[in-house]
């Protein structure tokens, strides 16, 4: 039987939400040198052009989320995390696949994210889904070891 799971937007000031952006980050720093990390953060995750998604199992417990930026003509992922329990189910391709509709939803055409050399499973997770490497973009600094860019035309 498939693991029923709903993907709703939300807002990220939840208790759960909360204490599993706060063991992201500290799985961040542990990895990743300061000047390499660019999450968002909670404020930053609360502002009009963001929209935060969480996916819950049938009994409402937090199982991962993801977020949209709105950047003019592209649409960026952003604190994209599964929690430990459930990982291997396929969660993080359900909420991509729901951050890209909703991007398409909004007009937008192209989709954007940075993320870490040290992630081999979100990697793997994006080259499956159509997104390729390109240049660095926006603040991301083209000299950092520790940022990859990808993207993907909607729609292709």
């Amino acid at each position: 039987m498939a693991l029923a799971i709903r993907i709703v937007r939300e807002t990220p000031d939840q208790p759960d939400v909360h204490a599993e952006l706060k063991a992201f980050d500290d799985w961040y720093h542990a990895t990743y040198p300061a000047e390499s990390i660019h999450t968002l953060d909670l404020a930053e995750l609360m502002a009009p052009n963001v929209t935060f998604f969480a996916a819950r199992n049938r009994d409402g417990q937090l199982l991962g989320f993801g977020a949209l930026l709105e950047c003019g003509d592209y649409a960026e992922i952003k604190r994209m995390y599964v929690s430990q329990t459930a990982r291997g189910m396929k969660v993080s391709r359900r909420i991509l696949e729901r951050l890209e509709a909703h991007a398409i939803s909004r007009g937008f055409k192209v989709m954007r994210l940075e993320t870490g050399p040290l992630q081999p499973e979100a990697l793997g997770l994006y080259r499956t889904h159509g997104y390729q490497p390109i240049p660095h973009y926006g603040d991301y600094d083209p000299t950092d070891p520790n940022s990859l860019c990808f993207e993907k035309r909607l729609g292709d």
